[in-house]
């Protein structure tokens, strides 16, 4: 019995310093076209992602994104960002949620226009995108900047 018990406890040790110590062996940039398919499958939009990538497990998945661009195929991306940083729980996501305990978006720079009829030029998310399965409690946004532009008037401004 203290044998299995021993075993049992040796088995966990090795699991969690597996988990401790793989993200940091693991050359993240070899899926980064794994990343940006699946972000571009989730919001219908291309993502590029064109800066370093990082990831963790433990104590709570973290991924970091490095100079991100999103927006529709064959235009120019309406979203930039320096560092995309991302938490998110461990208990919702093996529940199949995502529940991002911290979004930090460090010098994002968005592109919104005004077409002739009033309505706000931005594609439509996906159909497959469920937002009640996402969840951000925490969002940052650091050195910020959003443009507008009317294409009835012509005018632009910036934020």
């Amino acid at each position: 019995m203290q044998t299995t018990l021993l075993g049992l406890a040796i088995a966990i040790i090795l699991a969690l310093v597996s988990a401790l110590v793989a993200p940091l062996v693991v050359d993240w940039n070899h899926y980064r076209s794994t990343f940006e398919e699946e972000a571009s499958r989730l919001t219908r939009l291309a993502v590029r992602v064109n800066g370093p990538i990082e990831a963790r497990i433990l104590p709570s998945p973290r991924i970091r994104l490095g100079e991100v661009e999103v927006g529709e195929r064959g235009r120019e991306p309406r979203l930039r960002a320096g560092v995309v940083d991302l938490e998110v729980g461990l208990g919702p996501l093996l529940r199949g949620r995502v529940q991002a305990t911290e979004l930090r978006l460090v010098a994002p720079q968005i592109d919104l226009g005004i077409d002739r009829a009033g309505t706000i030029d931005w594609p439509a998310a996906s159909p497959a995108f469920a937002p009640d399965t996402l969840a951000i409690s925490r969002l940052e946004v650091e050195d910020g900047r959003v443009t507008l532009s009317d294409a009835g008037s012509g005018a632009r401004g910036v934020v």
